[in-house]
C-alpha cells in the first residue's frame, strides 16, 4: 500500500487511482467473474457465445447467456 496515495503499491497512475476503492474492488470481482466464465466455456468447449454479466441492485452478479440454439436462429 501506497502510504502517501491509499492506494495498493504500483497502481500510481491507472484507473484505480481514478475511482473509489469499493468501485475498483466490484470492478475486478466482475471482470474476474467474466474471465472465469469465459476460461471455463474455452476448456469445455473449445470457445463460447456471447455472455453479459448483470449486476443487480442488492450487489448479486447474474450470467446471462446465450444458448445454441439462440445463436441458430
Amino acid at each position: 500500500m501506497d502510504p502517501t496515495t491509499g492506494t495498493p503499491a504500483g497502481t500510481a497512475g491507472s484507473w484505480r487511482s481514478s475511482v473509489p476503492e469499493a468501485s475498483a474492488t466490484d470492478l475486478e470481482n466482475l471482470l474476474g467473474t467474466g474471465v472465469g466464465a469465459a476460461q471455463e466455456q474455452l476448456e469445455r468447449n473449445g470457445g463460447f457465445l456471447p455472455f453479459a454479466l448483470v449486476v443487480e441492485n442488492d450487489g448479486e452478479v447474474r450470467l446471462v447467456a446465450v444458448t445454441p440454439a439462440d445463436a441458430a436462429e
